[in-house]
């Protein structure tokens, strides 16, 4: 039987700020994710917002935080004045402009490209699913919404279209919701993203050339491959 997860403490304190605790190192990842920055001393750890940024920049960053370890079913107590009131989510509503949606799909997309490890892969993939403020979710919601309103064109062949491809949606979030929670039981030499295959041929072929020369050729975009370069030569100057 898995081990429950822990609870997640969120609340505003007179002293310290805007304190979470109680995370696990996933959890921990989520909050660093929201803004919370880490502390420890001898006998704890805890993570805390940045001082002195106002009660709206705490309030949206908590809220923020407390809805993705929501997603990724943690246990979560906050105090309510932390919560933003949106109608079912703390999330403020995205502006419908391409270039709105445009810039999220840009920041996902980035993020995972540049993402290191499982667990940060993970959490991207946690709050694309979630059932509150997840992209897939809200795609079901439209493609769901166009299928009622087609249907009462009476155009049968289309409605149904649009509910298989709803049930599509529904099966992709599903199964993108099942691989975050397998990246997560990778084993721990698992979790890294491996090196490049061409890295790793480049590497062998200057330890190859450093055995043979006994010098280590500047790796590609290096300052010594810079510096090593031949300078342009120069036109000869003409002399009267």
């Amino acid at each position: 039987m898995p081990e429950p997860l822990p609870a997640i403490r969120i609340a505003r304190r007179p002293t310290s700020g805007v304190t979470a605790e109680g995370a696990d190192a996933f959890a921990a990842t989520l909050l660093e994710r929201a803004g919370f920055i880490p502390q420890s001393s001898i006998r704890q750890s805890w993570y805390r917002l940045h001082y002195d940024m106002g009660e709206d920049y705490e309030n949206e960053k908590a809220t923020y935080a407390y809805e993705m370890v929501t997603a990724a079913r943690y246990p979560v107590v906050i105090d309510p004045s932390l919560l933003l009131r949106n109608g079912r989510t703390g999330t403020p509503p995205l502006a419908a402009t391409h270039d709105a949606y445009n810039q999220t799909l840009s920041t996902l997309i980035d993020e995972i490209v540049h993402s290191d490890e499982a667990v940060e892969v993970a959490a991207l993939l946690y709050v694309l699913t979630d059932e509150k403020i997840g992209m897939l979710p809200a795609l079901r919601e439209v493609v769901e919404k166009a299928g009622f309103w087609v249907e009462g064109l009476g155009t049968t062949p289309l409605t149904e279209r649009l509910r298989k491809a709803n049930r599509a949606l529904l099966d992709a979030t599903v199964g993108i919701h099942q691989t975050a929670d397998n990246l997560l039981a990778l084993p721990d030499d698992s979790q890294r993203r491996p090196v490049p295959q061409w890295l790793l041929r480049t590497q062998a072929a200057q330890a190859r050339t450093a055995a043979t020369t006994g010098h280590a050729p500047a790796s590609p975009g290096s300052d010594e491959a810079e510096s090593s370069r031949p300078a342009a030569p120069q036109s000869p100057r003409r002399t009267r």
